[in-house]
C-alpha cells in the first residue's frame, strides 16, 4: 500500500513526511542585544513599514536607550498598531520566540549573516502573531 502525501508532494522525497527517517541536531545561536536592536531597525526602516500604521514606547519608558529599536533588547515594550486589527505588545521575550519560530520554520538558515529587511519582517510577525499574516 502506498502513502499518500499531505504536502501533494512525492511521499517517497516530501520531507516533511519523511521527518521520521531524519535526524536532526540543535544549533545554539547567541542572540545579542545588537541582534534584536537591528532586527527592529529592519522591520521599522522598510521591512515591515507596509502593515505597521504606528510604533509607541509603552508608558513613553526607553530604559534609557534613545531610539524605540533599541528599548526591547533592554527589557522595555513597544505597542505596534496595524492597518487590520489594532495594538500588539512586543518585549524581548516575544522577539525571542519569534527569532525561534523563523529559525525552526525557515529553510535559511544562516541568521543573523546575510539576513534582510524580509528576514527581520517574518521575525516580527512570528513575534506579534504567532505566524505570517502579512505577504
Amino acid at each position: 500500500m502506498s502513502k499518500e502525501c499531505k504536502h501533494l508532494m512525492n511521499p517517497d522525497t516530501c520531507i516533511d513526511c519523511n521527518k521520521e527517517d531524519k535526524t536532526f541536531v540543535l544549533k545554539p545561536i547567541e542572540v545579542t542585544e545588537d541582534h534584536l536592536d537591528s532586527i527592529l531597525v529592519g522591520c521599522f526602516e522598510g521591512g515591515s513599514n507596509y502593515w505597521i500604521r504606528k510604533i509607541e514606547v509603552a508608558k513613553d519608558d526607553y530604559k534609557g536607550k534613545k531610539r524605540a529599536s533599541e528599548c526591547v533588547a533592554a527589557g522595555g515594550e513597544l505597542w505596534i498598531y496595524t492597518d487590520g486589527d489594532g495594538m500588539h505588545r512586543l518585549t524581548k521575550p516575544s522577539l525571542i520566540q519569534g527569532l525561534q519560530m523563523y529559525l525552526d520554520e525557515s529553510t535559511y538558515q544562516y541568521w543573523p549573516h546575510g539576513s534582510d529587511a524580509q528576514t527581520y519582517d517574518l521575525i516580527l510577525q512570528y513575534a506579534l502573531f504567532k505566524e505570517i499574516v502579512y505577504g
